[in-house]
């Protein structure tokens, strides 16, 4: 399950999940980390997928293929990660139909399929 996460130097939050078999770092819109607050959940709370993919529609949740960045001096709760028993599946996200990366996928009109940029 997705884990709410705070960044320590910045008042951001991102969210880490295991995405077929990759660890994902989602960025956080504040709207999207707002939803989180109304929705009950809080910094390191694990959370249902249904509730990260909604945010990602949304576009408050997003990769970009950038990674959380550089986190200086980690703490070691910041490294928990998802639990294989997850309930809802990794498919209901979108990825690319070349090489399954979630990263920046974007539909190709010309060729009915999403790629990664």
């Amino acid at each position: 399950m997705p884990v709410l996460h705070k960044y320590k130097d910045r008042e951001k939050y991102y969210v880490l999940t295991s995405i077929s078999g990759k660890i994902v770092t989602f960025q956080l819109t504040a709207e999207g980390h707002e939803k989180l607050l109304k929705s009950g959940i809080k910094n390191e709370e694990r959370f249902g997928r249904a509730l990260l993919f909604d945010l990602y529609r949304t576009g408050d949740a997003f990769t970009h293929g950038t990674g959380p960045g550089k986190i200086e001096g980690a703490d070691k709760r910041q490294l928990v990660f998802d639990f294989p028993d997850d309930p809802e599946p990794e498919s209901i996200f979108p990825s690319c139909s070349v090489c399954n990366s979630i990263n920046d996928t974007m539909w190709s009109e010309s060729n009915k399929y999403l790629l990664c940029t």
